[in-house]
C-alpha cells in the first residue's frame, strides 16, 4: 500500500513538472509572439516616418515654389499635420485603442479552431 501510495506520488508529481513545463513552453510562445509582431510595428512604423517625413518636406517645398514662399509651403504642411493630429487625437478610441487591444487578445489568447494562432 505504501508503495503505491510512493509511486501515485511521483506519478502526481511528474504530472504538475509536466504541465507547468507545458504552462513555460505557452508562456514563451505567446509573449515571443506579442514582442515579434511589436517590433514588426515598430519597424514599419519607422520606415513609414522617414518616407512620410521626406514626402512631406516634398510636398513642402513643391508648395513653397508655387506660392513663391517655402516658409508659406512649411507652414501649410504643417498645419495639415496638426488637423491630422487633432483628428487622430478625437477618434483614438476607436482607430487606435481597440484594434490595438483585439489584437493583443488574438496574439494572447487564439481560438481553437487555429484561424488566428500566431506563427
Amino acid at each position: 500500500m505504501l508503495d503505491e501510495a510512493q509511486k501515485l506520488f511521483k506519478q502526481l508529481r511528474d504530472y504538475a513538472d509536466t504541465q507547468f513545463a507545458l504552462f513555460k513552453l505557452e508562456t514563451a510562445k505567446k509573449v515571443s509572439a506579442v514582442v515579434s509582431s511589436l517590433m514588426a510595428i515598430i519597424l514599419v512604423a519607422l520606415l513609414g516616418f522617414v518616407a512620410v517625413l521626406l514626402l512631406s518636406l516634398a510636398v513642402a517645398w513643391w508648395l513653397g515654389a508655387v506660392l513663391g514662399s517655402l516658409p508659406l509651403g512649411l507652414a501649410i504642411v504643417g498645419a495639415f499635420y496638426i488637423l491630422l493630429c487633432i483628428v487622430v487625437w478625437l477618434s483614438r478610441e476607436k482607430i487606435l485603442r481597440i484594434p490595438v487591444m483585439n489584437e493583443m487578445i488574438k496574439q494572447l489568447f487564439p481560438n481553437k479552431e487555429g484561424n488566428n494562432q500566431p506563427e
